[in-house]
């Protein structure tokens, strides 16, 4: 079982704040990197928002890994959701 779901929940929605902003930090507009066809590998991926945010700028593939099992987990449980909406 997931283990601290909210405290995770409240890190993904900090992450998918910070993220734009962190690649604004390279004067990119709007974090205007295109990671359009792009195969995306992000090692220590904590909750995945920089994953579901590289996917949702049309990447074509993101593997995530984390050593934290309980955070892949998470990962999961938040993509099944958002696809479901």
């Amino acid at each position: 079982m997931l283990e601290d779901y909210d405290s995770h929940l409240e890190a993904f929605h900090k992450g998918e704040i910070d993220d734009p902003r962190f690649f604004a930090r390279f004067g990119l507009r709007d974090g205007g990197i295109s990671f359009e066809g792009q195969r995306i590998l992000d090692l220590g991926c904590d909750q995945g928002s920089l994953c579901l945010y590289m996917a949702s700028r049309k990447a074509a593939k993101v593997v995530e890994i984390d050593l934290k099992g309980h955070l892949i987990e998470f990962a999961k449980k938040i993509l099944n959701q958002i696809i479901v909406n």
